[in-house]
C-alpha cells in the first residue's frame, strides 16, 4: 500500500494470523488514536466485530478509551488480538454449555 515502517501497527491474533494496520490512513496519529478506533479499523479491514476484540500489550488488556501512544504503542509496535464470546469462536461458551446441559 505504500506506507512506511513508522506508520504501521502490527496485530497478531491468538490463532497466529498477522496483520499490519495503517493508522495514518485514518487521518489520525498515535497521539490521538484510541484502542476503540483500532478495533473498528480491524473490524473494517478483517471483519472481526470490535465488541469481540481484546487487545493486549505487554500482557495488559487495553480499554477502548485509552490512546495508543499512552499504552506504549508507538510506530511499528506489535499488539496481541484476542476474541471473546461465541460470535468470535466456533467453540461454545460456558453459558452455551450450561444452557444445553453440556
Amino acid at each position: 500500500r505504500g506506507w512506511t515502517e513508522n506508520e504501521l501497527t502490527r496485530v497478531h491474533s491468538i490463532d497466529t494470523r498477522r496483520w499490519e494496520v495503517e493508522v495514518a490512513s485514518e487521518g489520525a496519529d498515535l497521539q490521538s488514536f484510541t484502542v476503540r478506533q483500532l478495533k473498528l479499523l480491524i473490524e473494517d479491514e478483517h471483519g472481526l466485530e470490535a465488541e469481540t476484540q481484546v487487545i493486549r500489550v505487554a500482557g495488559r488488556m487495553l480499554e477502548d478509551k485509552e490512546v495508543l501512544l499512552s499504552c506504549g504503542i508507538s510506530n511499528g509496535s506489535t499488539v496481541l488480538l484476542g476474541l471473546l464470546g461465541s460470535k468470535a469462536s466456533k467453540k461454545p461458551s460456558i453459558d452455551d454449555l450450561t444452557r444445553r446441559g453440556g
